[in-house]
């Protein structure tokens, strides 16, 4: 059980805080069982794994109140992974239509973008 704020895997998450972190390392920090079992449930391997000691994900196990200290979410959390950024290959996607989204600042516009490439 990670006791301590000093652990690396704690500094890393707060790094990755940082887009210039996550950009440099080509990772990114989820947070929430959900998230965590999609991936878990895609196939992809965390670099990291951290959880609640009452969470039902397997991963290392963080004190509570460090995990808060982690956390972005208001309501703190109960997992949070470390993750590998992974990218299709433009030759391997086979759809007629394709949109890239790359740092979208405020979510709303992914629906805007989605209802314009659905007109098209």
């Amino acid at each position: 059980m990670i006791t301590s704020k000093e652990n690396e895997k704690l500094k890393l998450v707060r790094k990755l805080g940082q887009k210039k972190h996550r950009r440099k390392m080509g990772l990114f920090v989820s947070e929430g069982e959900d998230l965590a079992r999609a991936g878990l449930a895609a196939g992809h391997e965390p670099q990291a794994l951290l959880v609640h000691p009452e969470s039902e994900i397997a991963g290392e196990e963080v004190e509570p109140a460090l995990l808060d200290g982690v956390a972005t979410l208001a309501s703190g959390t109960r997992v949070i992974g470390v993750w590998s950024e992974t990218w299709a290959e433009p030759e391997l996607i086979t759809a007629q239509k394709c949109i890239f989204l790359d740092a979208v600042s405020d979510p709303g516009n992914i629906g805007t973008i989605i209802r314009t490439a659905d007109a098209l």
